[in-house]
């Protein structure tokens, strides 16, 4: 009985080393001073993150799409601004994957803290976005 509790416990150990825990990596994204991924989703062997980020150009929040491969590698970033509103993301916001490939962001964001909704391709093309404000 001894012997089968050992192999268990060894066969365990193999079993849990092989798996891969994932990748640490520090990425700068073009053209910003700070992002914050506040939902992500993991498609395809992608890893898909919404949030917000802060552009050099805009001088000002936008709300973020990011795709990564399974290295970590950035295969592209999406950045929406508002000409009036400074589109800071909270961080219960949600990223859902739509029916046609492409993904849903929304979240309240801004000034007055509207609730936001950005439809993106499935390349990370915004398609639109919308706001609702709280009567």
């Amino acid at each position: 009985m001894r012997h089968l509790y050992i192999t268990v416990i060894l066969f365990s150990l193999v079993r849990i080393v092989a798996a891969q825990s994932g990748f640490s990596q520090m990425v700068l994204l073009p053209n910003s001073r700070s992002c914050t991924f506040a939902s992500v989703v993991v498609s395809n062997d992608t890893i898909v993150c919404f949030g917000d980020l802060y552009s050099k150009d805009q001088q000002k929040w936008g709300a973020c799409l990011s795709m990564f491969d399974s290295t970590g590698q950035l295969l592209f970033v999406t950045a929406c601004f508002d000409s009036v509103y400074q589109q800071t993301i909270d961080p219960q916001c949600q990223l859902i994957r739509t029916s046609d490939g492409g993904y849903l962001g929304v979240g309240s964001q801004g000034v007055g803290k509207k609730t936001a909704a950005y439809k993106f391709s499935h390349d990370g093309t915004l398609e639109w976005s919308h706001f609702y404000r709280e009567n």
